[in-house]
Formats: structure tokens, C-alpha cells, sequence
């Protein structure tokens, strides 16, 4: 949970250490991943770049889904980041993202109850 002030909660992850509590409405990366992926979902099978709403460390975002769904599941994203934005490299030049599925029996955020 966010502090009141607006600043942000450390957390405990998995290995004990303490972290910046995750918050999917504050993601720097959500809007243009979010309009990527309504590219992509036009045009099934087919890698499409977005342009609009890259963050300045962003030089070029692909998203490629495999149906027209209005769930992201299997959509892969690459987001090919700027010379000084990358991590312990220059050869590390993007970051590969993919949506999994949730597993039997489970339904994301907004999808309806549980069978």
C-alpha cells in the first residue's frame, strides 16, 4: 500500500529483501505497452512498433499477440533501450517481455468469477 504522503512502500519479495512495493497503476511502462498491444491485437501474428507514449530511455517498442482477444495472454513485447539505458552492457540492448497464461481454473483482473 501506498504511504499517504504518495511515496512508496517497501516490501518484503520472496528472498527477504526489501523492495519498492509494485503498483501496475503507476508503471511508467503501461501506457505504451497498453497501446502496443491494441495494435498488435488488429493484427494477429504480426510484429507492430508503437511510436506514441515511449518513456525517454525507450528508443523503439514491438508487440506481436497471437489473437484479437482483449487480453494481453502470449502478447510478446521488446522494448529496445536507449546506449545509456543499458543494464551492465552495452550489448544489452532490449528487454523481451511476454504475458503468460494465468493456469487452470484462474481469470485475470476484470475477466468474470471462476468456473
Amino acid at each position: 500500500v501506498t504511504a499517504a504522503d504518495g511515496s512508496i512502500n517497501k516490501v518484503q519479495d520472496a528472498a527477504g529483501k526489501m523492495v519498492d512495493e509494485y503498483r501496475k497503476e503507476k508503471c511508467p511502462y503501461r501506457p505504451m505497452q497498453q497501446a502496443a498491444f491494441e495494435k498488435a491485437r488488429l493484427t494477429p501474428l504480426r510484429m507492430q512498433e508503437q511510436w506514441d507514449n515511449l518513456p525517454e530511455h525507450i528508443l523503439h517498442c514491438y508487440a506481436r499477440s497471437y489473437n484479437t482477444g482483449a487480453h494481453p495472454f502470449g502478447t510478446v513485447f521488446i522494448n529496445v533501450l536507449a546506449k545509456d539505458f543499458r543494464p551492465l552492457s552495452p550489448q544489452n540492448v532490449a528487454v523481451l517481455y511476454t504475458v503468460g497464461a494465468l493456469g487452470r481454473n484462474k481469470k485475470a483482473e476484470g475477466e468474470g468469477e471462476d468456473s
